[in-house]
């Protein structure tokens, strides 16, 4: 491995890392705010964060050859929008099929996304 695919899984392991506490987090504060039926829901939210930053890694970072930017821009718009597909699922699988409570899932889930902030600000290789 390069030493910029190692410097790349370490972000990746440091954001999915964060992401886990965040999540575990949110479902500590949902069970405190709704009981049991809080929890599932925030766990859900956090893990559909942490699935689509997985796979975003898995899509994006392994790409070590040299591409031009037309075909890099183009990688990443194919893995954003399947990323935005596996997020409208998810959410649907929850809210429709599941009928989980709206609020721990979308709250969860969005914090952890808030975790990309904290990796950029407190990343030492900036």
């Amino acid at each position: 491995m390069t030493a910029t695919g190692k410097r790349n899984a370490i972000i990746v392991a440091r954001l999915l890392g964060t992401q886990a506490v965040i999540t575990l987090l949110a479902v500590v504060i949902s069970f405190a705010l709704m009981g049991q039926q809080g929890m599932a829901p925030a766990a859900f939210g956090g893990l559909i964060g942490i699935i689509l930053s997985a796979y975003y890694a898995v899509r994006f970072f392994p790409k070590v050859v040299k591409l031009t930017e037309g075909y890099a821009v183009k990688g990443m718009m194919a893995t954003q929008v399947s990323k935005y597909a596996l997020v409208i699922a998810m959410f649907y699988i929850a809210l429709k099929m599941w009928e989980m409570p709206a609020e721990p899932l979308f709250l969860a889930f969005m914090a952890t996304q808030m975790a990309y902030w904290l990796i950029l600000m407190f990343n030492p290789n900036r």
